[in-house]
């Protein structure tokens, strides 16, 4: 079976992705590094492991559809995407690949599966922020509308059927949006709830009031996560239920972040462009200076 690893690089610490990927040696055939940093990665090439330095940010879309169409030309049956800080476990892919397969074998469609994430600084699991699903209780996996792509499994005949990811989404949703077109094609999507991968998005969370939260990535990220909103909220795959739920975050989060963060109204300015160019259908990546 031959298993790919595609790594998507940006401005990346050099060992430890050097000791990323003689883990993944040990669980895959081989691994391509698509290089969306600065950095020179080519150090890392070797019989096994293939880097693409695009010397910019194509965007996570695209480099992730450059190392798919790589890696299932080049005779991969699965290819299992990676943050380039993902610290995989010893027999964390195997065990994935026999949980798909046990799921096809028993006439279940399945388009992808990935494992379960937890916050990899507190440690916790944010049940509250996980898609819910359909529990198969046999198979100890989960249907959901969606799944992270970090260490998300997809085999050859998904790809065949659904193609590569948007890449004029860039960021934001690239990962939602692809699982929503692998249900849009027939197949189903599930999460394993006894494997679980640490995983941190932006630097944490800031507390608004009781039980509500908000995360914190980079300012430049609300913009791609609401022009995305708007953009995808016209597309019938997209679930209407949660577009609908997302898009009425939009005023909640223009109204609260200039109060709630210290550079709050650089937040604000972000998602209101992001709003107006995905009412425009702008795509790709934004130009600061347009």
């Amino acid at each position: 079976m031959n298993i790919s690893a595609l790594i998507v690089a940006y401005n990346s610490d050099i060992e430890l992705l050097k000791n990323n990927i003689s883990n993944l040696l040990e669980q895959v055939s081989s691994v391509v590094i698509c290089n969306n940093g600065e950095n020179d990665l080519q150090v890392l090439s070797s019989e096994k492991v293939v880097v693409f330095d695009f010397e910019d940010n194509l965007g996570i879309a695209k480099a992730q559809s450059i190392g798919m169409k790589f890696s299932f030309d080049n005779g991969a049956d699965f290819v299992v995407q990676l943050d380039d800080d993902s610290i995989i476990k010893k027999n964390f892919i195997t065990d994935l690949i026999y949980r798909f397969n046990k799921l096809k074998s028993n006439g279940i469609p399945v388009g992808l599966i990935a494992p379960k994430h937890f916050d990899k600084i507190d440690g916790d699991v944010d049940e509250k922020r996980l898609p819910q699903g359909l529990y198969l209780q046999e198979f100890k996996v989960t249907e959901v509308h969606a799944v992270i792509s970090s260490c998300s499994i997809i085999p050859r005949t998904t790809y065949e059927s659904v193609g590569g990811m948007d890449d004029d989404l860039f960021i934001d949703y690239v990962d939602w949006e692809y699982c929503w077109r692998v249900q849009h094609n027939g197949l189903k999507v599930f999460r394993v709830e006894d494997l679980l991968l640490p995983h941190r998005v932006g630097a944490g969370v800031v507390s608004i009031a009781g039980n509500l939260d908000a995360r914190i990535p980079s300012p430049i990220r609300h913009y791609y996560h609401s022009r995305n909103t708007i953009v995808l909220s016209f597309r019938n795959y997209s679930p209407k239920a949660i577009m609908l739920k997302e898009i009425l975050k939009l005023p909640v989060k223009v109204l609260c972040y200039p109060f709630i963060f210290s550079d709050g109204f650089i937040r604000t300015k972000y998602i209101l462009r992001g709003i107006w160019d995905g009412l425009c259908q702008r795509k790709g990546k934004l130009r600061l200076r347009d």
